[in-house]
């Protein structure tokens, strides 16, 4: 029979678990992480301050974004806005998918509309998770050409992804991506759900194996 120990340490993990949400792993959020306050919109409990943000480069051909959840599954929605305020205005740069699996998820590829170059934004990250919808935001200033997505860049064992479909997040957007994904692993914005697409068919035949040897 367990300890009374092992089992309070259980619980205890069950609760942490309940309460953890999602962290931006890049670019920088302009706002220290609080984790009760994700659920605040626009930004996790936090209004942009035009006049202190402090803006990482992103290049519009081509750049990447990293999140870590820890929720076992969670829809995405990446967007933009030049409102510097995040009052409204919300571009759609990636089409919503589905993450399941817990852990890092690394987009090498995302690339925003031309007309952006120069511009300063706010890039907001929205996750629908099973306990609603969660809120983290970055300040990014978009410039020319693209770059190589550094060895960080990189998905957690077991961590798949499928486009999706998703009434709460598709009117966080006043305009969605002209770019929709028709079936999974196919994207003309980036190859990452190809190699997702196989890691999945792998696991699924392990499994398959293992199920025929018991």
């Amino acid at each position: 029979m367990p300890s009374i120990g092992s089992l309070a340490a259980v619980a205890m993990l069950l609760v942490s678990g309940a309460h953890a949400h999602f962290q931006v792993q890049h670019p920088d959020v302009i706002q220290p992480f609080v984790d009760d306050s994700e659920p605040d919109a626009p930004c996790g409990g936090y209004t942009p301050d035009p006049a202190k943000l402090n803006a990482t480069d992103f290049h519009v051909d081509g750049d990447w974004l990293s999140t870590r959840q820890t929720h076992p599954y969670s829809n995405w929605l990446y967007r933009i806005t030049t409102d510097l305020t995040a009052a409204g205005n919300w571009t759609e740069i990636y089409p919503i998918f589905r993450q399941t699996g817990q852990g890092e998820f690394c987009i090498p590829k995302v690339t925003v509309p031309q007309n952006f170059t120069g511009q300063t934004a706010i890039l907001g990250f929205v996750s629908d998770a099973p306990d609603g919808l969660l809120y983290q935001c970055a300040a990014v200033r978009f410039v020319e050409g693209s770059v190589e997505a550094p060895a960080e860049c990189k998905n957690a064992s077991g961590v798949t992804a499928d486009y999706i479909s998703d009434s709460n997040l598709s009117p966080l957007v006043n305009n969605p991506s002209e770019e929709k994904a028709t079936s999974f692993g196919v994207s003309a914005r980036s190859d990452t759900f190809r190699g997702l697409g196989a890691m999945f068919t792998v696991g699924v035949m392990v499994m398959v194996g293992a199920f025929m040897v018991v």
